[in-house]
């Protein structure tokens, strides 16, 4: 296995750490590719409700879910979806609403992958 380094998997923009991840279409395998922010503070990935389409999913249908944020509780939509960085795939869960920073990559997204074999030892800060 070939390790992804930090220093080329991830890109700082205006200091604000940014990797790029597929989010995979279960039905046609069809993948959509977001720059998310790496944001270690926030529990899942959270994606624009305009997302959903392209991981397969009718976002009307999907459940809500009440999450805190910095600026209060709101009401989101929550499902699991297939997510690939570097060659890795992992089901996870995702959380759609707005997302004035743009696309987060959370925490247990990170912990999905290191489970299925991301290789993160070149990911601390250096």
């Amino acid at each position: 296995m070939i390790p992804a380094h930090y220093s080329t998997l991830v890109k700082f923009v205006r200091g604000v750490p940014k990797v790029e991840v597929d989010v995979i279409d279960p039905i046609g395998g069809r993948a959509t590719r977001y720059v998310m922010i790496v944001d270690t503070g926030a529990d899942h990935i959270q994606l624009e409700p305009a997302a959903a389409a392209s991981a397969g999913l009718n976002y009307a249908a999907l459940p809500p879910v009440k999450v805190a944020t910095a600026g209060g509780m709101v009401t989101l939509k929550q499902a699991k979806i297939t997510i690939d960085l570097c060659g890795k795939q992992s089901k996870v869960t995702a959380i759609f609403g707005a997302t004035p920073a743009g696309p987060l990559l959370g925490r247990s997204s990170l912990l999905a992958l290191l489970e299925v074999g991301f290789d993160s030892s070149d990911w601390g800060y250096k």
